[in-house]
């Protein structure tokens, strides 16, 4: 395990992608400020806050791990190299857990540098947090475990399937449903349970204010509850939420985040140890 390690570590930073999509994540960060400072500079009555600065692109980390780890683990295939760490008499729990240690940590450093980036640009151009430390710490701490259990959804994928270009696909794919299905989730929970009172203006022209009602959209009872475990689980719906301060359900999130981490882990060795590799 100790040599798989140290052989993946170098792999991953002698990486041309790695490298790219460390310079990339940075720029993002950078082209945030710059874009929300020219909006400050312009719309004085609209203050910018360093907490959306460095949590708002929280939700790109999805898309970075998965490029990075479909690209890294799919050059293992192509080049033969997942072939001779067998041939060589290594054993396929380390393989495939000495990736998911250099895969994962590869996201983190991804998700450091979107961080750090945002947050020392951010606070020369914005100052500092609104949200306390210790908040500010807890949703760093949510970011860096969703990140993990996003790498071990990405190392199944890739470790699974011998085509670099179709795991690259199906791992971005896996993101946007993921996306899809958390924004679809938070909008909607986010709907109000009642319907507020709005102004009617009849024919004749009077004007009456209608009372609120029940919304029909609203969703309650073991419905909601389901929804919002449901969101809580998936990577993305955290994210989105984090982007949204949305904190109401936060405190389970490592939680659930480590539990999804556990068991795509587990899955993903089961199968990996029945593979043929060709």
């Amino acid at each position: 395990m100790t040599k798989l390690l140290s052989a993946g570590c170098y792999r991953l930073f002698k990486s041309r992608v790695f490298w790219i999509m460390l310079v990339i994540c940075i720029l993002l960060q950078v082209l945030v400020c710059v874009d929300n400072f020219r909006y400050e500079r312009e719309r004085p009555e609209n203050t910018v806050i360093l907490d959306d600065i460095v949590f708002s692109i929280v939700p790109a980390i999805g898309f970075i791990s998965s490029a990075l780890i479909s690209l890294l683990l799919g050059e293992e295939y192509s080049d033969g190299v997942m072939r001779n760490k067998l041939t060589v008499g290594h054993r396929r729990s380390d393989i495939y857990f000495a990736n998911l240690i250099v895969c994962t940590a590869g996201s983190f450093i991804m998700l450091a540098a979107l961080f750090l980036s945002g947050g020392l640009l951010g606070f020369a151009l914005f100052g500092g947090f609104t949200y306390d430390a210790g908040t500010v710490l807890w949703l760093v701490l949510c970011c860096f475990l969703l990140t993990a259990a996003l790498s071990s959804i990405d190392v199944l994928v890739v470790m699974c399937c011998q085509n670099k270009a179709v795991a690259a696909v199906l791992s971005l794919a896996l993101v946007l449903v993921m996306l899809f299905a958390g924004s679809y989730l938070d909008s909607v929970l986010n709907e109000p349970e009642m319907q507020y009172g709005a102004m009617v203006v009849h024919e004749d022209g009077v004007m009456e204010f209608v009372d609120p009602a029940p919304n029909p959209h609203y969703v309650s009872g073991m419905t909601r509850t389901v929804m919002a475990i449901t969101e809580d689980i998936i990577p993305m719906g955290q994210a989105i939420q984090i982007n949204n301060f949305a904190l109401e359900r936060s405190a389970r999130w490592p939680l659930l985040s480590i539990a999804l981490f556990t068991a795509v882990s587990a899955l993903g060795y089961a199968i990996f140890k029945k593979k043929d590799i060709k």
